[in-house]
């Protein structure tokens, strides 16, 4: 079967997606992508010139795009920091943070390393015999989310960032709306959107979704 063309130049396609359809060769495809974040950031006025934005980066693709991109994008302009959480269990962030740090120190941009065991003297690795010792604990992520978010936030706090921005994307955010629906738990929903909340509240640096429109 011959491999279908891209839809702005000659070249073999390797991205195809199913709406519209559009098929992208890299090149292009990179181009359409960045310039679907361009516009989710101007359209909901994400970024001001000047502002300090920190990026929560956990070494996967989605927070490794948005640090890439907002550092294209706004590196000239604003400064960008790397904030990355480090659980502590061993063999399960090591090579994500790896990537993340040699991405940070190549392209000279600052970051931080938090890790648990630093934070409150135990890593996650400790926290799950506990929450195993005792069902009535409730599940082992609900835990990790809620501790790598309060390091997020604090982070950022301490280094006056205007803005925490998260890589979270269109999808993720549909399957948010669907777990708060059919948990019943509708006041969540005011939480989602491009940028977090719908309200400043003190101590909490406002969250920013750059790739909210894109899946």
């Amino acid at each position: 079967m011959k491999p279908s063309s891209c839809d702005r130049c000659s070249g073999e396609a390797k991205v195809v997606l199913g709406y519209g359809p559009h098929r992208f060769c890299q090149e292009h495809f990179e181009e359409f992508f960045e310039k679907r974040v361009r516009r989710t950031i101007r359209t909901n006025r994400l970024v001001k010139h000047g502002e300090k934005i920190a990026v929560g980066v956990s070494g996967g693709k989605d927070s490794m795009v948005t640090l890439h991109l907002l550092n294209n994008i706004f590196g000239d302009r604003n400064e960008i920091e790397a904030i990355m959480i480090d659980e502590g269990i061993h063999g399960y962030r090591d090579r994500a943070i790896a990537i993340a740090v040699k991405y940070c120190k190549e392209h000279k941009i600052p970051y931080h390393l938090v890790g648990f065991e630093n934070e409150f003297g135990l890593n996650m690795g400790k926290v799950m015999q506990k929450i195993r010792a005792n069902e009535k604990l409730g599940s082992t992520c609900g835990f990790c989310g809620v501790f790598r978010r309060n390091f997020l936030n604090k982070k950022a706090l301490e280094i006056d960032a205007d803005k925490l921005a998260t890589g979270h994307n269109l999808d993720d955010e549909v399957q948010s709306i669907e777990m708060n629906l059919f948990s019943n738990e509708l006041d969540k929903l005011s939480r989602l959107g491009e940028a977090a909340g719908n309200r400043r509240i003190e101590g909490l640096v406002p969250r920013i979704k750059p790739l909210y429109d894109t899946l």
